[in-house]
């Protein structure tokens, strides 16, 4: 393939996490945040409560030790129901049903408290239920904020200050054809290299309004940089693996094939550009590769040979 293209350079791996305040710009998550907290702070101070109480009313360290006990069996044995509801049926009403459910046993423990009529029976049986309802509405709070994410790249220390130079970025997921075209927004990092990869983690904050990238995915980023460098440039279906390794068959000469190692610049689409391995003016094989490789692994011919 004799053809030559402007390309920018590749990072390696990258993954995306999520900004960890961008859920608060959400009016309707700062509401359920807030009353989540206010369901957490009064469970928190019924469960002191009723210790102190059930501490006066049957003075042993065992009855004592139930309270905590009664709270949290409930969630032990309704996790897993609790689970599937939220997933089977509207989570809104889910979730409301539980909060109802614990005013009303709040107002219970409060009115037997008030006329002297709790026990330590009642009372375990009432904390038995509060426990309940925290383990109905717990699984409910798992929201995330996906419209704008933080991308996180593993980036050579010789080329980071290029990479904060950078002026768009393409998404390479695994077993996707297309890279995801992303808007990168703000660039930074913590000046140290990763001690485990000898690479200095980049984030970059994108827009991720689509949706089409997912918190925790991994995946190749292409830092669009602007600067450019000329290379060859094979179609993509030209280069296969070996081992992790990629490479190209070169025909040298008649039916005569080579096998050349070959080292990716950047990946554009259904063209491959080619920092090392092969040079302009170069015949490439782009159409059936695999079916030579196929035929030089038969005839045990690991670099070369004559295919027909």
């Amino acid at each position: 393939m004799n053809v030559a293209d402007t390309f920018p350079a590749a990072s390696p791996l990258a993954s995306i996490r999520e900004s960890p305040l961008g859920p608060l710009a959400i009016p309707e998550f700062r509401l359920l945040w807030t009353s989540g907290l206010g369901v957490n702070l009064a469970l928190w101070m019924q469960a002191v409560g009723a210790a102190w109480l059930m501490l006066s009313l049957a003075p042993s360290p065992l009855m004592v030790a139930s309270i905590q006990t009664a709270q949290s069996l409930p969630i032990f044995l309704f996790g897993l129901p609790g689970g599937v509801l939220a997933d089977v049926i509207d989570r809104r009403a889910l979730i409301l049903f539980s909060y109802a459910w614990f005013t009303v046993c709040v107002g219970i423990a409060s009115l037997l408290t008030f006329t002297g009529d709790m026990t330590p029976a009642l009372l375990l049986v009432v904390t038995a239920a509060l426990g309940a309802s925290y383990g109905e509405g717990a699984p409910l709070f798992r929201i995330v904020k996906t419209d704008r994410v933080e991308l996180q790249a593993q980036v050579p220390p010789a080329e980071a200050q290029a990479a904060h130079a950078i002026s768009a970025l393409a998404f390479e997921v695994p077993g996707r054809p297309d890279p995801i075209d992303l808007k990168p927004d703000h660039v930074h990092d913590a000046g140290v290299v990763d001690p485990k990869t000898r690479a200095l983690p980049l984030q970059i904050e994108v827009e991720n309004r689509g949706g089409q990238v997912l918190v925790g995915q991994t995946g190749t980023a292409v830092l669009y940089t602007g600067r450019t460098q000329r290379v060859p440039v094979v179609p993509r279906d030209a280069v296969l693996m070996e081992s992790g390794r990629p490479y190209v068959f070169v025909q040298t000469s008649g039916e005569r094939f080579a096998r050349r190692f070959v080292e990716i610049a950047s990946r554009d689409g259904d063209v491959v550009g080619l920092r090392s391995g092969v040079m302009v003016g170069d015949r490439v094989v782009t159409r059936g590769a695999y079916e030579i490789q196929l035929a030089s692994s038969a005839k045990g011919l690991p670099a070369e040979g004559h295919v027909h």
